[in-house]
């Protein structure tokens, strides 16, 4: 919709400044129908898990502007991130019908207990902002001492220094902190202004306010505001040179400063809660700004739905209004531009519900004793009144010892995806449609008030780079570079053989049709294809046409995708139980506060010691290797571990970024920092030269004469010289031990590994097990002065070695679409022999409602539930949102 008027609603000269007021209307307008955008949201099957557990999942992909499961692409990336931001998992999906679902399990080693996230999205997804993806993070305790008590919620440190850690690490906030938000952005010396505000205490969690004032240079009170929900309110307030805000908390007056005013602008008020049709917005310019033609700009969902164009002439409040119902559902935004589109004023507000589906449950008892057979009725109906013909996703879980939850479809499609940072209880918002729901949502929106959409790429200012179109299946890209020059190389034909991983010993008759076989290569090197590949496929590529120039190709793919890890708040990281949620938090029995000590951020320690005084004191070290069957011990060194790498997918990835590394003490040192190579005066971590370099442990200069000669016999490229050198790990030697053999003999093998025949490596800084595998005739002091670590090298049986492919020849792997698992449903019709504990009592994450909208399932209580938690939710094709929960 294109509204072209002056103040007074006359016609607008087509003037310069117009016509490219109108230019920026034209791109906003046709960049949002051209360059859609994508949202998606993960159902989980409960609010927090437990060492051992599945995590279930239900997902929804829609359109960003109206919330259709209408989209582009086809292929959906679920992730899950240890507390460190390491990728844990990650499940690809064939999205259908906008809609898909997997799982996780929590069993992987080594376990860290912590504050995880799972997080989701499609490539084409990532053309844009990051922080749009869809990011929820989840709490994972410690298995309970006891089994079933579920109320053991242990956490480890979340800055425990032995893990890595690749988030970036945020502040701790002060003890009380406030933020200041001036309504559009800015504050203009002489105009009066709404201004917005936050409170919170060093945990990130809200703090309430009352009398508190605007004080001014003289001491006078220019302004008194107050908190309306969750540590946020308003105030109105002209800006004058030195004025402060002021407030008391225990007793004590703070004060805070406010943003700085500019001396010319425009202020920019919403009135959102006035009418209930329209939105109406005013603008003011200061009189010291000179008249202006200003293009007012309100978009929803990365589409132009009103472009005004407003000549203000004097410094009089000019005012227009815009139907709701011309308004997508959810978040909108308002942007006041010049003619060159630089913003003056931006600001979001929440345009309106938008339709709703109806869902209802109950069970056919109030009450169940343990084991006993569960009834669950269920009934939809679409925004219309009609039966719900959508699947709707379905989890019941134990609701004793529950903790609060992240929110549901309606909160994150209709609020969460469109702003910054973490929202406390969302629900709330949306759990009643009066005056005081609808003002505190508008204070939230004034507060964190990012927006997904980039304002210079949507109106023209910079040009968009889409690296990523919507993936239409399972696609590989890569190019084809020389060996040396890493130039593109042209003109080249790659055959492409693909072998289902399982099948490769089966005949061609029972193997899984492959349709690839031979792929051309563009001007630039580059190569496409793809195709509906289910499961994990051995893939080689090879150089056909041209043997001459195959032995100077080297083949590269483009898997590296993966975003950076967010950073966590401080507010994220609560556990907050349920009962908390049944009002506000200041009519709440329970206060949030940190588990343990997460939040509090600690530089790197000296973690190299110093063992040149005569006396020191360590810890005791209780060896029992010796005690151990060799299934115990190999869990012992797995499960108490620091790193965990899966060798064949980090040899791939650098492989993939052009590495030349082939020894397994270089790839250590590029996976981790804490591993330095030293090789006579000279360190290297990620820093190096490009030609292969050999390292053992260090431990005897035989060793090192013997992987000197190796690798100078096996090296076909430039020879080198080497002299002496080791390998560090923490400014202490590195234990290696192959296969946890803890023989002399075994670890000699280390240094002659090919890295085709590592499975996988562990790093282990255990005292014991560092007691345990060193040299028996070392005391436990001296091993620990010696290492800092074990590194634990577990190799494939010699059969199963892969063959190392040739120059022109990549050997790699292909993940297709992850097959789902199916949630195990007990038969207790017979009773069971051994307690159940589960937590997930039913999990379906598409259940179809009959003709009538309506379905009955069945299932089985466990051995203590004595409050049941209902939660459905589903996205019907018309873009209505239903949640319910009970």
């Amino acid at each position: 919709m294109l509204c072209v008027t002056t103040a007074a609603g006359q016609e607008v000269p087509q003037d310069s400044a117009v016509m490219r007021l109108m230019g920026i209307a034209e791109h906003l307008n046709s960049f949002g129908n051209m360059v859609p955008q994508e949202k998606v949201y993960l159902h989980l099957d409960n609010t927090s898990y437990y060492h051992g557990d599945n995590i279930w999942f239900a997902a929804y992909v829609v359109s960003a502007f109206d919330n259709r499961p209408e989209v582009l692409s086809r292929t959906l990336y679920v992730e899950l991130l240890d507390p460190g931001g390491v990728v844990v998992e990650r499940r690809v999906l064939p999205i259908d019908k906008g809609r898909c679902h997997g799982e996780f399990s929590l069993t992987q080693l080594p376990f860290r207990s912590g504050y995880y996230e799972v997080r989701a999205y499609t490539k084409y997804m990532l053309n844009f902002d990051s922080r749009g993806i869809f990011s929820r993070v989840i709490p994972v305790f410690d298995s309970p001492a006891v089994e079933g008590d579920y109320a053991d919620r242990r956490l480890a440190r979340y800055d425990d220094l032995k893990y890595e850690m690749k988030r970036r690490r945020t502040p701790r906030e002060r003890n009380v902190s406030m933020r200041f938000y001036p309504e559009g952005g800015h504050l203009v010396t002489g105009l009066p202004s709404r201004v917005a505000f936050e409170a919170t205490d060093g945990a990130g969690q809200p703090l309430d306010v009352a009398g508190g004032r605007i004080v001014g240079a003289d001491g006078s009170t220019r302004a008194e505001f107050s908190t309306l929900h969750d540590g946020r309110g308003v105030f109105d307030y002209t800006p004058a040179a030195g004025d402060e805000a002021e407030i008391t908390v225990d007793g004590r007056a703070r004060r805070f400063p406010l943003p700085e005013a500019e001396a010319t602008g425009v202020v920019m008020h919403v009135d959102n809660l006035l009418s209930a049709d329209s939105v109406r917005f005013s603008i003011r310019k200061s009189a010291a700004t000179a008249p202006l033609t200003l293009g007012a700009v309100v978009m929803c969902g990365g589409r132009l739905r009103n472009f005004t164009i407003l000549d203000i002439e004097d410094d009089g409040v000019l005012s227009f209004a815009v139907a709701r119902n011309k308004l997508a559902a959810g978040v909108a935004r308002i942007v006041l531009c010049d003619d060159r589109g630089n913003i003056l004023a931006d600001r979001l507000f929440f345009a309106r519900r938008g339709p709703v589906a109806g869902i209802a449950a109950k069970t056919d008892k109030e009450h169940y004793d343990p084991y006993a057979k569960v009834t669950l009725s269920i009934e939809g109906r679409d925004a219309g009144g009609a039966a719900l013909s959508a699947p709707v996703s379905v989890a019941v879980r134990d609701g004793d010892e529950e903790i609060e939850g992240g929110g549901s479809v309606m909160t994150e499609l209709l609020l969460r995806s469109e702003i910054r940072g973490y929202v406390r209880r969302p629900w709330y918002y949306f759990e009643a449609d009066d005056a005081t729901h609808r003002e505190a949502l508008d204070h939230l929106l004034m507060v964190q008030g990012w927006s997904r959409y980039d304002w210079d790429v949507w109106s023209g200012r910079e040009a968009i780079d889409l690296k990523y179109l919507p993936e239409q299946g399972i696609e590989v890209n890569g190019q084809v570079i020389h060996f040396s020059t890493k130039k593109p190389l042209t003109d080249i034909k790659l055959s492409v053989l693909l072998r289902k991983r399982g099948e490769e010993e089966l005949p061609d008759s029972l193997r899984s049709p492959v349709p690839i076989g031979f792929v051309d290569v563009d001007s630039l090197g580059r190569f496409s294809f793809g195709g509906n590949l289910k499961g994990q496929w051995s893939m080689t590529f090879s150089v056909t046409n041209d043997r001459n120039r195959r032995k100077f190709s080297r083949i590269l793919l483009d898997r590296a995708f993966s975003p950076e890890p967010r950073a966590y708040s401080a507010a994220e990281m609560q556990v907050t139980p349920r009962v908390a949620a049944a009002g506000d938090a200041a009519s709440a029995d329970f206060t949030p506060k940190p588990i343990a000590d997460t939040l509090l951020w600690r530089e790197a320690a000296d973690t190299t010691g110093d063992m040149t005084e005569r006396v020191h004191r360590i810890e005791e070290v209780v060896v029992r290797g010796d005690d151990l069957s060799e299934e115990a011990r190999i869990f012992r060194d797995r499960s108490t571990a620091v790193r965990y790498y899966d060798m064949p997918s980090e040899v791939d990835a650098l492989r993939d970024e052009g590495d030349l590394t082939r020894d397994l003490y270089e790839v250590l040192s590029y996976m981790d920092d804490n591993f330095i190579i030293r090789r006579a005066s000279m360190a290297y971590g990620r820093e190096r030269d490009t030609a292969s370099r050999s390292a053992a442990t260090g431990i005897e200069s035989s060793l090192r004469e013997r992987a000197g000669v190796q690798q100078e016999d096996a090296r076909t490229e430039e020879m080198e010289t080497y002299g002496e050198w080791n390998i560090s790990y923490k400014g202490k030697d590195v234990l290696f031990v192959v296969d946890h053999k803890p023989s002399w003999e075994t670890l000699l093998k280390a240094d002659l590994i090919r890295l085709a025949a590592i499975k996988s490596i562990y790093v282990n800084e255990d005292a014991s097990v560092i007691c345990d595998y060193a040299d028996r005739q070392m005391s436990p002091m001296d091993a620990l002065s010696r290492y800092s670590c074990v590194v634990f090298v577990e190799t494939y049986p010699e059969n199963e070695i892969p063959t190392e492919a040739g120059r022109g020849i990549r050997k790699t792997w292909v993940d297709g679409y992850d097959e789902p698992a199916e949630f195990y449903l007990p038969d207790y019709s017979v009773m069971p022999s051994e307690r159940d504990y589960r937590r997930t009592l039913y999990w379906n994450p598409s259940l179809m409602l009959d003709a009538d909208g309506r379905a009955s399932v069945t299932f089985y209580n466990n051995g203590r539930c004595r409050t049941m938690r209902i939660d459905i939710e589903t996205v019907t094709d018309g873009g209505a949102v239903g949640a319910f929960e009970r």
